[in-house]
């Protein structure tokens, strides 16, 4: 059985792709299944003796890969700053000190300039070239974002799809694929862009005729 199927509490770390030395530091911590790491802290886990920053991305990144999602939707441990450690004897006793570095008023305008537009024209090209920056960079912005909890960037995402799903119906696009004589055309009357028209085609599964795909 596929591991995808199971409930992140009936998969245990064994079955994960980590390596056996992080395997064994979560098992010695009693950290058996996925539910155990759901149920603990980034920090708590960067504290474990065996987890360093490379085991850490490599638990969230397997994480990632099975269940479609974040480990940990709070900012990264990355973007915290160690103010202070209180050293004990015991390694996971240490007292780590943290702050999140807050973001300056012009940060957070820019922030939401950025997601205003990717809400207006739904790709990441289109704001870059608005701004005359990366589809990279418009990405990265709106992920920070999220990260600093100002928005979701992956629910507007999806809400922005599902409005053009809402307004283009799969009788509606069969009907102007056949009667529009370019792609050029379509786009105007449908008022969409190609990437738009690329996803309407393959969410309904047609063709550029506006047959069904067999």
């Amino acid at each position: 059985m596929d591991i995808e199927e199971f409930q992140s509490a009936n998969v245990t770390v064994d079955e994960l792709n980590l390596s056996t030395k992080i395997t064994a530091s979560l098992l010695k911590q009693k950290i058996h299944t996925v539910s155990d790491l759901e149920n603990i802290t980034e920090e708590k886990l960067f504290r474990i003796r065996g987890i360093g920053q490379t085991a850490l991305d490599k638990i969230k990144s397997e994480y990632r890969r099975v269940f479609n999602k974040d480990l940990f939707k709070n900012i990264p441990f990355s973007k915290y700053k160690i103010v202070k450690v209180i050293k004990s004897k015991n390694r996971k006793n240490n007292e780590i000190q943290l702050f999140i570095p807050k973001l300056k008023i012009e940060q957070k305008n820019k922030i939401y300039k950025v997601k205003d537009l990717y809400d207006k024209f739904g790709t990441l090209q289109a704001v870059g070239k608005k701004l005359n920056i990366s589809r990279e960079r418009v990405r990265q912005i709106l992920e920070k974002g999220e990260k600093y909890n100002l928005f979701n960037y992956e629910s507007s995402h999806k809400r922005i799809f599902e409005n053009l799903i809402y307004r283009i119906k799969k009788d509606l696009l069969i009907k102007k694929l056949k009667s529009s004589n370019n792609l050029k055309t379509l786009f105007k009357e449908l008022n969409i862009r190609q990437a738009q028209y690329k996803k309407l085609i393959n969410f309904y599964k047609l063709d550029r005729n506006g047959f069904d795909r067999k």
